[in-house]
């Protein structure tokens, strides 16, 4: 005895196929887009933060990365742990 069948026919399963390739495109291109934002947005606080900016200052990381998981926090509610309150 085989083992079951998982589509009705071949059709079914390259529909299945297909559908599954340009889910995976589209969760690239967005994790590509999610890149680009993050990259654009460390480079804003960067330059910030080089004019003397006292929150940019605070959570400029040293990559992209760093940085956002910096906003993270301080949008998080950990700003008294993490930071100190900016001077305005």
């Amino acid at each position: 005895m085989g083992r079951p069948r998982i589509y009705a026919n071949d059709a079914e399963r390259m529909r299945t196929n297909r559908a599954r390739k340009r889910e995976q495109a589209e969760a690239a291109r967005r994790a590509e887009m999610d890149g680009e934002e993050a990259r654009r947005l460390h480079q804003a606080i960067k330059s910030a933060a080089g004019e003397g900016d006292a929150f940019a200052l605070q959570v400029l990381g040293g990559n992209p990365s760093s940085t956002m998981e910096k906003i993270a926090g301080y949008a998080s509610g950990e700003r008294g742990r993490l930071f100190q309150a900016p001077t305005f």
